[in-house]
Parts: structure tokens; sequence; C-alpha cells
């Protein structure tokens, strides 16, 4: 995974939309959007549902992620 790979993870665990994710990391919507894309191609997770599930089995996100702090 890259940087903003696992950057952009973080909000999707947390539930936000790409437009809530884009302002959360000061950065424009297509930044998250185009690795979210990646992201599903590379967990082969077609809903977002499924990354924040695979990634999770994965080890990529923490607690400290899923809580928000």
């Amino acid at each position: 995974m890259t940087e903003r790979e696992l950057e952009v993870l973080g909000p999707i665990v947390r539930g936000l939309s790409n437009a809530e994710s884009a302002d959360r990391l000061a950065v424009g919507q297509a930044t998250v959007e185009i690795p979210i894309g990646h992201l599903v191609a590379k967990l082969e997770a077609p809903y977002r549902v499924q990354v924040v599930i695979a990634a999770c089995e994965a080890g990529l996100v923490g607690a400290r992620s899923r809580s928000g702090t």
C-alpha cells in the first residue's frame, strides 16, 4: 500500500464519504477517490465496506484508526 492509500483508509474506516475524507485530509476529492480505487483493486474488494473489512483483516488498520482518535 502506498502512503496515500493508507492515509485515505483511515477516514473510510470511520465511515466518512469521499467529500468528508477530502475535507478531513485537506485535499481535493479526486485525491481521495483515486487511492480508494487502488485499494478496491489491491484488496479485491468491490465495495467500501469490503475494503474496510479486508484492511482490518490484513492488519492495515489499527484500533486507533477505527475509533477516530
